[in-house]
């Protein structure tokens, strides 16, 4: 033990003193996220502002007598009524950015909607602003309203003979359980992927960086078994791994600090999260899935000559990681017996549940023991290799 502390020692020195291990592992985690929070945070909210107050210029083809909607239309705040011709007229001003939006009215709209029948108002815009057609929307549910109540008075029905039921929903999920289904899946996506990118430097650095200048003979000579230089090694890889995860976790929390608008009862949730039993469960996970990332590094660490060559071969298993927390994230994708048994995809899912208070803690035990047999069976890969002369000391 105390010749594999040596190593891990040694070898824990160097990657401290290389700058880009270090600004993977500590300054982009932490530094990262409340950067990209803040500024998309600021955007966001200038935006929207933007969005809800600038003035809309409003198309509007009339059909003979319009019941009142031009009116109501030009009354709106921060809206334009611009009349238009016809709605080929219309469409067109649309594309060129003439006008923000349109309104058309059917032929013969007064005498359908006095005739008790259904007239149809047409609305057109881009797909993509959805701000100002949820704010077009508002005047015309307005305008389809007080013509409702006209003819309901002109009837002289009341508006609740016509409304015999309401519906009222109420949320049987706990604040947390919500917050877990809708958001759970991105935290774990995000740090996944720093533990894969904290593993990465060190392992290149270690084995393929000890190959470039020349030290790996030396090391190789000592009087020390091979296994223990490589457990000493695998001790600082999974080590940089995890640390980069929680750092990466920490800088999401102290975003959430520094983001003013987000409400007190979502951000005491969020806090709640951190709890003792929360993050033994979620390093019992992290730790095998490093070890099992550091088994499929070491191997090609060891085969690379260079360090290009190194991340060259690394760089495309970022892929391997993405692809199975990508499909975390998507709705519908639960957690069962099958999907526990799928790396980064059951860490993702089970992580979800964590949040939420629902894990079931016999696919949770079923995830572990998944984890380790892969971890396992990455570390025998890493022994073979570097075992291997022909691998370690190719030139």
């Amino acid at each position: 033990m105390k010749q594999i502390l040596i190593v891990f020692k040694k070898d824990l020195r160097e990657t401290l003193r290389d700058k880009r291990t270090l600004m993977v592992m500590v300054v982009v985690p932490l530094l990262l996220f409340p950067m990209i929070f803040g500024i998309t945070t600021k955007m966001q909210g200038d935006s929207a502002k933007d969005q809800a107050t600038r003035l809309l210029k409003v198309g509007y083809v009339a059909a003979g007598n319009d019941l009142g909607l031009a009116a109501l239309l030009s009354s709106a705040p921060a809206m334009q009524m611009v009349p238009v011709a016809d709605t080929a007229l219309l469409r067109q001003d649309i594309r060129n950015d003439s006008l923000d939006l349109g309104v058309a009215l059917e032929p013969g709209f007064a005498d359908k909607v006095m005739t008790m029948q259904t007239a149809t108002i047409h609305t057109y815009g881009a797909l993509t602003d959805d701000i100002a057609r949820d704010r077009l929307a508002m005047v015309l549910d307005l305008f389809q309203a007080n013509l409702v109540q006209n003819r309901l008075d002109s009837l002289h029905i009341d508006h609740a003979a016509i409304t015999p039921v309401q519906t009222t929903h109420h949320e049987t999920a706990l604040m947390k359980e919500t917050i877990g289904k809708l958001v759970g899946g991105v935290l774990p996506y995000i740090f996944i992927i720093f533990c894969y990118m904290g593993s990465m430097f060190p392992a290149i650095d270690l084995f393929t960086g000890e190959k470039e200048r020349g030290s790996i003979e030396t090391l190789l000579s000592a009087p020390i078994e091979r296994w223990k230089i490589l457990v000493g090694k695998m001790m600082v890889i999974v080590l940089a791994g995890i640390t980069t995860a929680i750092l990466s976790f920490t800088g999401i929390f102290i975003s959430l600090q520094l983001v003013a608008d987000i409400p007190k009862e979502i951000m005491d949730v969020a806090l709640g999260i951190l709890t003792p039993q929360f993050i033994l469960a979620l390093l019992a996970m992290l730790l095998p899935l490093v070890i099992f990332f550091a088994g499929l590094m070491i191997p090609a660490t060891i085969y690379a000559k260079s360090f290009k060559e190194a991340s060259s071969i690394l760089t495309p298993m970022n892929f391997l990681v993405i692809t199975p927390a990508v499909i975390g994230m998507m709705p519908g994708v639960e957690l069962n017996v099958v999907t526990a048994l799928i790396p980064v995809l059951n860490v993702v899912l089970c992580t979800k549940e964590l949040i939420a208070g629902t894990v079931d803690w016999g696919l949770y035990a079923l995830i572990i023991a998944s984890l380790l047999a892969l971890a396992t069976a990455a570390v025998t890969l890493s022994f073979r290799r570097f075992g291997s002369e022909k691998s370690v000391l190719r030139s």
